[in-house]
């Protein structure tokens, strides 16, 4: 009667569901955009680098010329081009080649302004004297080739912080890429830079998605059907976890989060943890089944509602422990996690229940439920003669990969961690590296407070000789700062044979030539290194793409390097330093989130299983998890914001086994049984296989990704939740009966 009045309950639910998630679907989108929250330090230096010296998101188009850049075709082909982004909606500014500041000094006058317009107005006589002034600016190899081949230009695309700077970014990457596949047939042409990394990053994370859920969708009613082979079995086991499928858009959509590269794992975390989850109930019933229970389903809830609510409670725990990492898209994951986990115990328990009083599979006889009897013997044997063994051997190898950690490094530069060598982001990265002065940025805020100060010429003076001194260091290939244009109209005026103004008087005199000689079209050229007031500067830095060990040891560089009064603050940011702390805060997230989930879990096996063998019940999860971990390192795979949610993962994932295997020597002891341990690895081996197929497998698929991140994430998942089944099945009774003799 009670489940008739669930059943009713349930199909009244199923339209609500259904257009909830129709709801979620159509507002969904997917963002890699925001990496810290806006109250974070190192988050406000970077959104005051933003606001004050480079607004908007920026992107770098590249053309490749068959020739040189400078013939009339080409000169005249690229201003077209130009012309055709600047006019693209959400376009603030652009700079190339021809929007340069050029300093033209004649006998008489000094005039200030873009390449393009010194050619119109004949101050450059001809595109080999644009061409011979540009190879002597600070321009060179920014936004030129060595070889004139190949062409930077700079877009800055508007944005605001509001809800619609997405849609403005997607917009104009789109339509350069638009552009860039109607070039002519000998110009080749890529967009890159922040602004178009973060789309392609958006992108990956949407076609991965689309590719991969389907894909273990299949696989899950694949493999379940080859073990199970009964279409309602399938059914009860599936059917679930597809609605719990559908309930992750939905939370997503009902927090206001986004869709990142991490939290896509949430999708396939959610599907193989309620196969698991249904496997669990679907065993326990066929078992109850058997031994011709007068009520098989009341008696498996009674058996396994509160295993399960463990298991739901510690993953839900372990991964919702991320809800205390800085890093935004963790922190929103915690959130997700755990909501999702909660809701999804709860359509388990009662989905499943439901489906057997509707179309209970066929369940004949005690042998069906046997599986792998010859490994089975041999696992009794192994646990029986070899007890000491199996424990030492086990500990000393997690021992040796815990020693192993100690050498564990980070890297969390978007390049590296999200696109394979081959992958064509990687490719045009390299390009601007190797053929243009270099794609990274760190940058320098210097903040007095009090203005005018960068108009004193000791202050100038100290800071150019800083410059020239960072400039000295290999990874750091060239500069962009106040002194850079201050030196271009210096040597322009000719007033002495310094290369540098000596005076206030004439640097003031300088700068205010400087402010003013730009019309109210441009951008004028003091713009992105000092701030109106000349209290604040900035110094732009441009390196190569750096993995986080080089951005540290710059970090680390730059903080010898700038050191000025006690006046002066000084703050290291930009697009690298982001990828650097993100470093920083990743080894923090794994090191708290361990400590949260690996205390609750012990807590809660203490309060349903006793101290000493609760205790005894988280060894095996954590052996498993160090061995784990400690393959990082010694494969040289880095920590990044995959690999860090692995040991929550192995945790959370594979205490599920655990809970169930200790609920099943329990009750083994309680019946009597003789050697309790090893029958109850007789008795759980067939759904803790199937659990740890299903979830390996599930994960395993990842590493078929054509992100470096989801490849490592699904490949250490698979490696953890194999030898937590081994763990869970040798390991532990093992334990048992070295502890508990005779067990």
């Amino acid at each position: 009667m009670r489940l008739r009045l669930v059943t009713i309950v349930l199909a009244a639910a199923l339209p609500v569901f259904g257009m909830l998630l129709m709801m979620a679907i159509q507002q969904i989108s997917f963002n890699n955009d925001h990496w810290l929250p806006k109250t974070n330090p190192y988050q406000r230096d970077l959104d005051y680098l933003n606001a004050e010296f480079q607004p908007g998101f920026s992107s770098l188009v590249v053309l490749r010329f068959p020739d040189t850049f400078f013939t009339e075709d080409n000169t005249a082909f690229f201003r077209s081009f130009k012309a055709d982004i600047e006019a693209l909606p959400y376009v603030t500014t652009i700079n190339s080649p021809l929007d340069a500041t050029v300093i033209i000094s004649t006998q008489n006058t000094v005039a200030i302004e873009t390449y393009d317009d010194a050619l119109a107005s004949g101050h450059l006589g001809s595109l080999s004297e644009f061409q011979e002034r540009f190879r002597a600016s600070p321009y060179a190899g920014k936004l030129l080739s060595n070889d004139h081949r190949l062409v930077g230009l700079s877009v800055t695309i508007d944005k605001k912080n509001d809800e619609n700077d997405l849609e403005r970014r997607v917009s104009v990457i789109q339509q350069i890429q638009g552009l860039l596949k109607a070039l002519p047939q000998h110009i080749q042409g890529f967009v890159s830079g922040d602004a178009a990394i973060y789309y392609e990053m958006d992108r990956a994370t949407e076609a991965n998605l689309i590719r991969f859920v389907p894909m273990v969708c299949v696989f899950l009613f694949v493999v379940t059907w080859f073990f199970l082979k009964n279409i309602r079995a399938v059914a009860i086991v599936m059917l679930p976890t597809l609605i719990n499928l559908g309930i992750v858009p939905i939370v997503i959509v009902l927090l206001g989060h986004t869709i990142t590269i991490i939290n896509m794992t949430l999708f396939i975390l959610v599907l193989v943890i309620t196969v698991a989850d249904a496997i669990h109930l679907l065993h326990y019933w066929e078992r109850y089944t058997i031994e011709g229970s007068d009520d098989p389903i009341g008696d498996t809830l009674r058996a396994t509602w509160l295993p399960c609510l463990i298991t739901s409670a510690t993953t839900a725990v372990g991964f919702g422990s991320f809800a205390t990492s800085t890093i935004t898209p963790l922190n929103q994951y915690g959130y997700q996690a755990f909501t999702v986990m909660v809701l999804a115990f709860g359509v388990v328990m009662v989905v499943v229940p439901v489906l057997l009083y509707l179309i209970p599979p066929p369940c004949s006889t005690k042998e069906s439920v046997q599986f792998f009897p010859r490994g089975v013997l041999w696992i009794g044997h192994l646990v029986r003669r070899h007890s000491p063994k199996v424990v030492v051997g086990s500990l000393l190898m997690a021992a040796l990969m815990g020693i192993a950690l100690t050498q564990i490094t980070t890297d969390t530069s978007f390049i590296s961690v999200f696109f394979k060598p081959t992958h064509p982001v990687r490719q045009q990265v390299a390009t601007i590296d190797r053929e243009l002065t270099g794609s990274g940025r760190l940058d320098v805020l210097i903040r007095s407070n009090e203005p005018n100060t960068f108009k004193d010429i000791s202050v100038i003076t100290n800071l150019k000789a800083m410059v020239q001194e960072a400039l000295a260091f290999p990874l750091i290939e060239a500069a962009n700062d106040i002194t850079v244009p201050v030196g271009m109209i210096h040597r322009a005026f000719q007033t002495d044979p310094s290369s540098f103004p000596q005076s206030n008087a004439a640097l003031e005199q300088e700068l205010l030539f400087l402010e003013f000689s730009r019309g109210d079209a441009k951008t004028d050229v003091m713009s992105s290194v000092v701030d109106f007031d000349y209290s604040n500067a900035r110094i732009e830095l441009i390196t190569d793409q750096l993995p986080s060990s080089q951005i540290d040891t710059i970090v680390t560089v730059l903080k010898r390097v700038f050191v000025l009064d006690a006046g002066f603050e000084i703050a290291v940011t930009g697009s690298q330093f982001l990828s650097y702390v993100l470093g920083k805060y990743v080894l923090v997230s794994q090191a708290l989130t361990i400590a949260i989930t690996f205390l609750f879990i012990w807590v809660i096996f203490i309060g349903v299983f006793g101290f000493k063998l609760g205790s005894i019940g988280m060894i095996p999860n954590i052996v498993p998890m160090v061995i784990t971990l400690g393959f990082l390192p010694v494969t040289n795979t880095p920590f990044d914001f995959a690999t860090v949610l692995i040991s929550s993962v192995t945790m959370g994932l594979c205490v599920d086994d655990t809970i169930h295997w200790l609920n099943g020597f329990t009750i083994a002891c309680k019946e009597g049984r003789n050697t309790p341990a090893i029958y109850t690895t007789r008795m759980m081996i067939k759904p803790l296989f199937l659990t740890s197929i299903i979830l390996g497998l599930g994960f395993v698929t990842l590493g078929m990704a054509d992100l470096v991140i989801l490849q490592r994430f699904g490949f250490a998942t698979f490696v953890a939740i194999a030898l937590a089944f081994v763990s869970d099945i040798i390991l532990l009774p093992a334990l048992i009966r070295w502890v508990f003799v005779r067990k």
